[in-house]
């Protein structure tokens, strides 16, 4: 099921290594005890291809590492990985507590690119914006915890042409907020179509005015109490962003996270965005670091430099 992928763990190991003892760059690899190690031949010493990485300590045999990589890149939650490596289809086995370890893990990497890409991303091209849930509060009947989930908002963003697209947890649906997200993400120009939307567009005035020219951004609106997609203007519906919205809740369903919300984001985006050999590289390289930041310096990055700026 799993060996589909034209490249494993071994075609992204660094080529080199440096000697543990020595320091000197040791350049020749081998398989030993199905795991790869490098061979300093002055020092007569083995290093490991986790030597001095985030995975250092790893227990996890090479084979093992390469299979949950897999799994990850193939979109399966915690449970179907597991379920996997306890059946006859893998040769090894693994506890669920492993799994979503290292589940963890792989996501921590997949947020580190989605912040990567708020930072670089400027839409130009015809964009759709739109606003949904992703859950409403559910109330609980212990009196210590009157809600069990907060009301979380998400924001997107959607270019029509390159298909491109961003995913913006939100504190707020205020005008100021949403307007700040459209200037800083979308460039002055740029096509936008969207709702009618109380913060993107004046409800108050007979016609209804955009409230987005005023920046210069041209924009067209679809009052969805009406219609979906304009009867006059064919063009002007957010069916793109829809559909975004129902891929997203699709995967969060499907993925079955049980950690922040914000890793399901950002996995989401980074499935989407990239080809299976291009997510096996870009996570290997995460794994082959020293250094991860901690979620809650992601949470702050986002939150600060979105709503601050």
């Amino acid at each position: 099921m799993i060996s589909n992928n034209k490249k494993t763990l071994q075609d992204f190991v660094p080529y080199a290594k440096n000697c543990s003892k020595c320091n000197n760059l040791v350049f020749q690899k081998k398989e030993l005890k199905q795991n790869i190690v490098f061979y300093c031949k002055d020092c007569q010493f083995e290093i490991k291809w986790t030597h001095g990485t985030i995975i250092q300590k790893s227990k996890l045999l090479f084979t093992e590492m390469d299979k949950l990589l897999q799994l990850f890149i193939k979109e399966m939650n915690t449970s179907s990985a597991q379920d996997l490596f306890d059946s006859c289809l893998l040769d090894e086995s693994l506890n669920i507590k492993t799994v979503e370890k290292y589940f963890d893990l792989f996501s921590r990497i997949t947020l580190k690119y989605y912040i990567d890409k708020l930072d670089t991303q400027l839409f130009n091209g015809i964009v759709e914006i739109d606003e949904t849930y992703l859950y409403k509060p559910k109330k609980s009947s212990a009196p210590h915890r009157p809600y069990i989930l907060g009301d979380v908002w998400l924001f997107g963003m959607k270019d029509r042409i390159t298909k491109e697209f961003l995913i913006v947890p939100l504190t707020s649906r205020k005008e100021d907020v949403l307007i700040s997200l459209i200037r800083r993400f979308i460039k002055i120009g740029t096509q936008i179509y969207s709702d009618s939307f109380s913060s993107y567009v004046n409800n108050r005035r007979n016609p209804k005015e955009s409230k987005l020219l005023q920046y210069n951004y041209p924009h067209e609106f679809v009052v969805h109490k009406i219609e979906f997609v304009s009867s006059n203007f064919p063009d002007v519906h957010t069916n793109s962003i829809e559909g975004l919205w129902k891929d997203f809740k699709n995967f969060y369903k499907k993925i079955n996270t049980k950690t922040k919300y914000i890793y399901s984001i950002a996995r989401f985006h980074f499935h989407k965005e990239l080809e299976n050999q291009e997510q096996f590289k870009y996570l290997v390289g995460g794994l082959n670091t020293s250094y991860l930041p901690e979620y809650e310096e992601f949470e702050n990055i986002i939150f600060q430099n979105l709503y601050d700026a």
